[in-house]
């Protein structure tokens, strides 16, 4: 559909030609489906893609409006068609500067709207530059003031500068956000795969830092590893909602790794084969030779 046939201020004297062309004029008439043609249903309304939209299929909004190249074909009309219908996000081909030409067209695509975007991703956490990508704004002043004015309006949480959350948002997922590289093991995994049963609300968290941190009511413990094991993803699972967290086997080594004398409560879940498998990633004898007492002392 050519945006190009939408309302304009005045047809050119080309444009008058082909409208009133005898060809045309059984294109409107026309009762029938060429063979070598597809029914879109749109030949008595072949000028105006806006008009059959509005009153032919009563669409008031759409989701997604996608552009293939930057002809004015396809540019020229596009204000009117989003001053007509409520556009939700927009796709184009064509380079990050054309990008900007077609946003400066429609006041309503300055207005995003910025919440049902973010509502709609199965995230529940973000960061600014998370929120810049999926609505395309290029200005991170201006989308971090509209996103201050729904934190104010309660549409959105702030727990930390530069995160923005959905209510009820996923304390995992934070703790993913925080602070990145990072992934969720320790006694937080351990304690929920029945390996050691004292509990503590506490989040445990690998990174590349040291560090304990509250938001709300629920803490958050970060504890440093070297890089190496950090970004190493044997045993971690990385979610669709960015969560990063490692399965036991590997909480158990990376615990171990930080604190070789920690007595664990049962060691039945444990897969072995997967221990042994990933042990050769800590490089350690003093960790392969503590596995080894550990597993002799449970079969005994």
């Amino acid at each position: 559909m050519d945006v190009s046939n939408a309302y304009n201020d005045e047809d050119t004297e080309e444009e008058k030609a082909v409208k009133a062309s005898k060809e045309r004029e059984e294109m409107r008439n026309r009762t029938f489906v060429p063979t070598d043609k597809k029914n879109y249903h749109q030949k008595k309304d072949p000028d105006n893609p806006i008009d059959y939209l509005k009153n032919k299929l009563k669409v008031n909004s759409i989701f997604r409006f996608i552009i293939s190249h930057p002809d004015m074909d396809h540019l020229d009309g596009i204000k009117d068609l989003f001053d007509e219908f409520e556009i939700t996000n927009t796709y184009s081909y064509f380079c990050e500067l054309n990008i900007r030409i077609f946003q400066m067209f429609s006041s309503q695509n300055r207005n995003i709207d910025l919440i049902l975007s973010i509502y709609q991703d199965v995230r529940t956490v973000f960061k600014l530059s998370d929120i810049a990508l999926l609505t395309g704004e290029t200005s991170f002043q201006s989308l971090n003031k509209k996103l201050n004015y729904h934190v104010r309006t309660g549409k959105l949480q702030n727990p930390r500068k530069g995160i923005y959350a959905k209510p009820n948002y996923n304390w995992e997922e934070l703790a993913c956000t925080l602070y990145t590289p990072s992934y969720i093991s320790l006694e937080y995994v351990l304690q929920k795969a029945g390996i050691i049963f004292q509990y503590d609300s506490a989040i445990s968290v690998i990174s590349y830092l040291s560090r304990n941190i509250d938001v709300e009511n629920q803490t958050f413990k970060y504890r440093k590893i070297k890089n190496e094991l950090l970004v190493n993803t044997a045993g971690i699972l990385r979610l669709d909602n960015q969560i990063n967290i490692a399965t036991s086997e590997r909480a158990f080594l990376d615990l171990l790794y930080l604190n070789a004398s920690y007595n664990f409560d049962n060691l039945n879940p444990l897969n072995k084969k997967l221990i042994y498998n990933f042990l050769p990633i800590y490089q350690s004898d003093s960790i392969t030779k503590r596995v080894a007492k550990l597993f002799e002392h449970d079969r005994s």
